[in-house]
């Protein structure tokens, strides 16, 4: 990446990085390991396991780059770890995750826009996900009964209420699927080779009530973030 160029790219993966850390990083080491369930992580080994899906994902595999972690596979490829095992294994220390975290991340940062991926495919699946995994955060704190994460103060919500009538929907083609001129698709979604036909329809538009979407810690909401 060319030094002093604003890159939106770029500025995503560090602000995903700032909203992971303030989703984990009050918590202490006790709830970072929490009790076992079947439908959290232990978030120690969610964290290490955001460094070593950036790496294997950015650096290695597209790059050629040897591992930095020795037993990184061993321990963070979530295809080969079985869940229940992540609370047993030897994972690194809260210190030294969140520096395995800062050094991946610097070394993707350098790399972005070089070949052999200058589109930055990989970047972008590194991105969108940490930002899954920050929803996991957010609902595991939920579901451990952990205090809500201290986030900025969000911008006053707009005005809102009931919107009135009916919307209609008109019958026609509907595309399914991606288009392949887009920058980014995920590898298991399919590719918009059929349409399906629809018929026409009316829709009550629901009541909705204005909630205030904290924004993201350098204050760009995340669905401006990915537009």
């Amino acid at each position: 990446m060319l030094a002093g160029v604003a890159d939106p790219l770029a500025a995503g993966l560090r602000d995903a990085r700032a909203r992971t850390l303030l989703l984990v990083q009050d918590l202490d080491d006790g709830q970072w390991i929490g009790p076992r369930l079947p439908i959290v992580n232990p978030l120690l080994w969610e964290v290490g396991h955001l460094g070593w899906f950036q790496e294997f994902w950015t650096l290695r595999h597209a790059r050629g780059r040897p591992p930095e972690l020795p037993d990184g596979d061993a321990l963070y490829d979530s295809a080969k770890v079985a869940h229940d095992t992540r609370w047993d294994l030897p994972l690194l220390t809260r210190p030294a995750v969140l520096a395995y975290l800062e050094r991946v991340l610097g070394a993707a940062l350098e790399t972005l826009g070089t070949a052999p991926d200058r589109a930055a495919y990989f970047h972008r699946l590194a991105l969108f996900h940490e930002d899954m995994h920050d929803e996991a955060f957010t609902y595991t704190r939920q579901t451990l009964g952990y205090r809500a994460p201290a986030f900025p103060a969000g911008r006053p919500a707009p005005a809102g209420g009931p919107l009135p009538g009916d919307v209609e929907v008109p019958g026609g083609p509907l595309l399914l699927g991606a288009t392949r001129d887009e920058p980014f698709v995920f590898d298991r979604r399919p590719m918009g080779t059929a349409s399906k036909t629809t018929t026409a329809a009316g829709v009550s538009l629901p009541i909705v009530d204005s909630i205030a979407t904290p924004p993201s810690p350098q204050g760009v909401p995340l669905h401006e973030r990915l537009k």
